[in-house]
């Protein structure tokens, strides 16, 4: 994959994403997370699996599970 294909494929994932709060993601790189930020879409990088993050949002936003 060249760097024009995979500079396309991020920004077309963060079109997918723009009326997200934040993203969960277990590795970001420097040009996505700071085009999720102009959106106001803070990039989380996770150092566990997407669902244990996923739990532990839900109990810091006190939301039903």
């Amino acid at each position: 994959m060249n760097i024009f294909e995979h500079t396309e494929r991020w920004k077309s994932s963060i079109d997918i994403v723009s009326d997200c709060k934040a993203v969960l993601c277990s590795k970001i790189g420097k040009e996505p997370y700071i085009e999720l930020r102009k959106l106001g879409i803070k990039g989380v990088e996770l150092n566990c699996t997407i669902k244990e993050g996923l739990k532990e949002c839900v109990k810091h936003l006190k939301l039903p599970s």
